[in-house]
């Protein structure tokens, strides 16, 4: 008993801390800072990718998927798949398969039998170090793949994928996870809005000409290290009513809680997705979760039931703005289900091949698909 109760106030402990994990107050780059150029005729998929607005390979927003992103970071315990059910169970993609998602796992405090069971659901699991340590060496990266592929049975050529306690990473850290092979990193920050003429908000790119995110604390561009091959996935911010001035990026459901009203946060996520869908060039939607937050059946932790409602609230609004979808697989290494021929009775089967394209040549790990809920 006292060494469950010991185990609990750390989880609760992690939990506090990780409140703000992710928060952001402002802008986290500008154009002066970025040093950034790439030229697309010379950067070509599906080696290499510029950091551009715009769809990748050329393709016209029109004929591209409307992805939504979702994520859950730390221990994954069983209240942890609980919370993840409670929003994501019974979803299905356009082409009527399982909605997938990405868990970005530490060791410490995790049930690897859980990892297991996510993983064999079809979900992808991502390396999230070991003990939660921000801008981590690399025996915390290589040792957190060790363990989740030794002890959680996920093959090695399945961990893919990265992301950085607290967010907190360098340039060094992305020359470390490029060093262990990793195929992306998601610990980048767009924290523009998607309509601002100087947005941030990047599809995936790779690292061959430098970073264009985070640029006021990290080298951009010429300015920092290039990393051929290396992909990087931005987390997408969305915006409450003061725009610009009032982002938010991981658990927004906290901070409009401290703003005093939960329910705030459907309303900004809806205003985002229509940016995103919409008004401009239909870059990545994302949803980035620490599950242990509404989680219901944490001992000691009152159950989050509004929060559940907000989620829910918004994946229920959002699919059903797109008519029809492109049979598009999700998670994984996602690819076209079909790239045959277009036929009169199908009237969006013309862009199975260019979508196929795009989530093979950006996907790639999968983190930032993982939840292909909605596509046009």
């Amino acid at each position: 008993m006292k060494q469950s109760s010991t185990l609990l106030a750390a989880l609760l402990a992690a939990a506090a801390v990780v409140a703000q994990e992710g928060n952001i107050s402002g802008p986290t780059t500008s154009k002066d800072a970025m040093h950034y150029s790439c030229d697309p005729s010379s950067c070509k998929l599906p080696d290499c990718n510029c950091a551009s607005t715009s769809p990748p390979g050329g393709l016209s927003k029109d004929v591209v998927p409307q992805f939504i992103l979702f994520t859950a970071d730390d221990a994954v315990q069983d209240y942890t798949i609980d919370a993840l059910n409670q929003v994501l169970k019974g979803r299905k993609n356009p082409n009527g398969c399982p909605v997938q998602m990405t868990y970005f796992a530490q060791i410490q405090y995790t049930n690897m039998s859980r990892v297991t069971e996510w993983f064999v659901a079809g979900n992808e699991i991502a390396d999230h170090t070991m003990t939660h340590e921000g801008d981590p060496q690399s025996d915390q990266i290589v040792g957190n793949l060790a363990a989740l592929n030794a002890f959680a049975g996920v093959p090695q050529s399945a961990l893919s994928g990265f992301r950085a306690p607290y967010l907190n990473y360098t340039n060094a850290m992305l020359q470390r996870i490029a060093a262990a092979e990793f195929t992306y990193d998601s610990s980048s920050t767009s924290s523009v809005p998607v309509t601002d003429p100087n947005t941030d908000a990047f599809w995936p790119y790779t690292l061959d000409h430098g970073l264009a995110n985070d640029c006021l604390t990290l080298q951009c561009g010429t300015s920092g290290p290039a990393i051929k091959g290396l992909w990087e996935i931005p987390m997408y911010a969305i915006f409450d009513d003061k725009g610009a001035a009032g982002p938010h990026l991981m658990d927004p459901w906290l901070d409009a809680e401290q703003m005093g009203d939960t329910s705030k946060v459907l309303g900004w996520m809806q205003n985002a997705f229509t940016d995103h869908y919409k008004n401009a060039q239909r870059q990545p939607f994302g949803i980035y979760t620490h599950p242990i937050h509404f989680a219901s059946s944490v001992p000691g932790q009152a159950p989050q039931p509004q929060v559940v409602k907000a989620i829910n609230d918004f994946l229920n609004w959002a699919q059903p703005q797109q008519p029809n979808g492109a049979n598009l697989t999700s998670g994984g290494t996602g690819t076209s289900d079909d790239t045959s021929s277009p036929t009169p009775s199908d009237p969006y089967r013309p862009f199975n091949a260019a979508a196929a394209q795009l989530v093979n040549a950006v996907a790639l790990g999968a983190a930032a698909f993982g939840a292909t809920l909605f596509a046009l």
